[in-house]
């Protein structure tokens, strides 16, 4: 009991982060890991699986949202405004980006989410990616992106080097 309060006291004059930091736990996911989940998981059902709170919130994040840089990035090149879909998968919801002439952006496999936003959110980052994500126009905007936006294009990158690796391995 005494080394229990000795603990709280020594914990009460270690600020929050610095604690966190030292505290040990799991190791961080890779970035496949983590956009593609654990077992074969979704980080889409993972977000279920935490009670659909934290991964996507975007609440506590004070940088520019996906869906905002999509759309300023929009309004600088004077291109009309994308839409963005939704459509509802059951109690879920799955999104996807229209640009100019009817063309559909969408999420890479069979991504769906909680809320309404957060599918938003996750097409706007798969639009991103497909516009500097790839092909010679390539720049780090995951950089920029909420974690688990960045996770998201993360995983994505993986799978694309993955499937040019397989491919070029079935063709040699």
């Amino acid at each position: 009991v005494v080394e229990k309060a000795a603990e709280r006291e020594v914990s009460a004059d270690v600020p929050e982060a610095a604690a966190t930091a030292a505290s040990p736990g799991p190791p961080p996911p890779s970035a496949t890991d983590a956009a593609a989940g654990v077992d074969g998981v979704s980080c889409a059902d993972d977000d279920v699986a935490n009670g659909g709170t934290g991964r996507y919130d975007l609440s506590r994040w004070s940088g520019k949202t996906p869906k905002t840089m999509l759309l300023e990035w929009f309004q600088k090149m004077q291109a009309p405004r994308p839409k963005i879909e939704l459509e509802s998968v059951g109690r879920r919801y799955r999104a996807y980006v229209v640009v100019v002439g009817d063309t559909k952006l969408e999420l890479p496999g069979d991504e769906v989410f909680d809320k309404r936003e957060q599918a938003e959110q996750a097409a706007a980052t798969a639009a991103l990616y497909h516009l500097f994500g790839t092909g010679k126009e390539k720049q780090p905007l995951y950089r920029m992106l909420p974690p688990a936006y960045r996770t998201l294009w993360l995983g994505w990158v993986s799978n694309q080097q993955t499937a040019a690796a397989q491919l070029e391995a079935d063709s040699a």
